[in-house]
């Protein structure tokens, strides 16, 4: 798994010959280790899968993600999930990982996955990339 940006990639590269790097790391983005596999908590979290059955679940995903590279890593093959890719639905969304929180188009097809029986119409509006 490659993610961060490729910052997994270096951070094991660097770890057998920089001393300290973990701690480096983990003082910077105390999450950031628990992207870099292999380690126990990926272990664990993939352990008997990602899902419970009797739960639905919808996963939207970017294509400009920066955070989980490449963005498909962020799709779940498994029952019960429907995959989204935000820019097959709003082809010109170019939001990526931390904008997605923010943006309309998002807000709208999370609010078509909990009321499938009266889902909102789709109408895509311009979303700009956030400056974070």
């Amino acid at each position: 798994m490659h993610a961060l940006n490729g910052l997994t990639t270096l951070i094991n590269a660097a770890m057998p010959f920089i001393p300290n790097t973990a701690e480096f790391v983990r003082e910077q983005c105390a999450s950031c280790l628990e992207f870099v596999a292999p380690n126990q908590f990926l272990t664990d979290l993939a352990a008997g899968g990602y899902t419970v059955p009797g739960v639905t679940y919808t996963s939207i995903i970017s294509k400009y993600d920066t955070v989980v590279t490449p963005y498909t890593n962020g799709r779940i093959d498994e029952a019960g999930v429907s995959n989204i890719v935000l820019q097959d639905k709003c082809g010109f969304d170019s939001s990526g990982h931390l904008a997605m929180a923010a943006d309309p188009n998002v807000n709208l097809l999370i609010r078509r996955a909990l009321d499938p029986e009266n889902p909102p119409a789709m109408h895509c509006s311009i979303a700009l990339p956030a400056p974070f």
